[in-house]
């Protein structure tokens, strides 16, 4: 045993403390888990780092994300039954990994889900249409290009779809006109007699070409009027071999430069910085934001993926400081209310503890016990263990009847002073007044050293 009072005071006072502490904790981790405060302060944060409400709504819903939701809380006893009734509601994961975060948020800013596949399910059958069926191209284009514009669940990639529209369904230059025609009258000038009949789809072709209002529909027809040509003589070959070469060399809504066209703006809109550049309006303030991430990653994917990770662990370290000050103010509360409660008066345990010599090594004893075993962790699971603990340390705790006409109840162990201060005629608010500070001593004490909990790694 150690021969000094002081630290023998010091070490009961530090049991106390540290047994009261986890207890507080128990109670402000009930109240955390039964109201959603992880939940609560984390998505506030992602909200102000994305600076965008529509893009946490965004965010929240991915996959990745929803997949980190807790159980519904209709699941459990007490919060479901609260739930029900209305007084707290559902939340959403309250812990995110970085790495998850940042493969969301890039989902997000390269274009939302849903349009991502229907746009991508389109276009693909343009792409298959183009390479295997290249007749049927220019009448399903301009009506599948229409249907993507009318529809309103795209119209975060409207934009993108009238730009490509323009690439692909563009007038026709007269010049360019003039150009073509020149070549296939050339062609059709050195045909023999014998084969006027044979390039008949081609003259006609060559008469209605101005009508054509698309590079599409003039090619089109092209083709379709040199297919037609009969190759069973050497001279149809030959004349039908000139015209396939003037198609190849006019590319201009042709089915390769289609299919080309359509790839690049499929890869196009899976381009962060093409994402970031075309964000609608509830994207702006967040492609602002992340938009020097890019340019500081030199447009690599992975190193801008790291920077995100980054970008989002330093926001959520200012998130889990402001959560432990909330943490810190409801521990504070809640250690008052347990040391009026339990009578636990730090100032009356003190002068206990320095009067009773057989008490000071009692717990000094109990101390050196438990710094040997493993306390239970703060939780509510544990808190009637903590309670019992507390109990258990033989202190002059908790509360005894007064009797107005003879003072205090004799109280059972040997302290000289009582548990409530009081007089002959009741209540003594003199001496109640440093019961009211050993109280207030107790709150700040357990409240500062109880653990305040964290939403960054994982402690939820």
């Amino acid at each position: 045993m150690l021969d000094s009072p002081l630290i023998e005071v010091a070490i009961g006072l530090s049991l106390v403390f540290l047994l009261l502490s986890l207890l507080v904790s128990s109670v402000c981790e009930m109240l955390a888990g039964l109201f959603g405060w992880r939940a609560q302060y984390l998505w506030a944060g992602i909200e102000t780092l994305l600076r965008s409400p529509d893009a946490r709504e965004q965010v929240s819903r991915h996959p990745l994300i929803k997949g980190l939701a807790p159980l519904p809380a209709v699941a459990r006893p007490v919060s479901g039954f609260l739930w029900k009734i209305g007084l707290v509601r559902g939340h959403g994961p309250s812990y995110i990994p970085s790495r998850t975060f940042a493969l969301a948020l890039l989902d997000v800013i390269r274009q939302p889900r849903a349009m991502a596949a229907t746009v991508e399910a389109r276009v693909n059958g343009l792409i298959d249409l183009a390479e295997h069926n290249p007749s049927a191209l220019a009448g399903a284009l301009s009506e599948a290009l229409s249907r993507l514009e009318s529809d309103s669940a795209l119209a975060g990639v409207s934009a993108r779809l009238q730009e490509l529209r323009g690439k692909l369904c563009s007038s026709v230059d007269p010049s360019r006109l003039a150009g073509l025609t020149s070549q296939v009258g050339t062609v059709l000038d050195a045909a023999p007699p014998s084969l006027q009949g044979g390039v008949a789809p081609v003259a006609a072709w060559l008469e209605r070409a101005s009508q054509a209002k698309t590079y599409v529909e003039l090619r089109a027809s092209l083709a379709e009027a040199v297919a037609a040509i009969p190759t069973g003589t050497p001279v149809g070959k030959e004349c039908r071999a000139a015209l396939e070469g003037v198609l190849e060399r006019f590319q201009t809504g042709s089915p390769q430069e289609i299919a080309r066209e359509l790839r690049a703006f499929l890869a196009r809109s899976q381009e962060v910085k093409h994402a970031l550049a075309h964000a609608d309006q509830s994207l702006k303030e967040l492609s602002g934001a992340l938009t020097p991430l890019l340019e500081d990653a030199a447009g690599d994917i992975d190193q801008f993926r790291q920077r995100v990770e980054t970008w989002f662990n330093d926001g959520m370290d200012r998130v889990s400081g402001a959560y432990k000050r909330h943490t810190l103010e409801w521990q504070a509360a809640i250690g008052l209310v347990l040391a009026v409660t339990m009578n636990i008066d730090a100032l009356h345990i003190t002068r206990s503890l320095w009067r009773d010599r057989a008490l000071r090594q009692t717990i000094a004893a109990q101390a050196e016990s438990v710094a040997q075993t493993s306390l239970p962790e703060a939780g509510a699971a544990q808190f009637s263990t903590l309670r019992a603990q507390v109990g258990s340390l033989g202190l002059p705790v908790g509360w005894r009847a007064c009797d107005g006409d003879s003072g205090p109840t004799p109280a059972t162990s040997t302290l000289e002073t009582p548990l409530l201060w009081c007089a002959d005629g009741g209540w003594d608010l003199i001496g109640l007044l440093p019961m009211i500070l050993g109280w207030c001593l107790t709150a700040a004490a357990v409240s500062l050293g109880a653990p305040s909990g964290s939403i960054r790694s994982g402690d939820s």
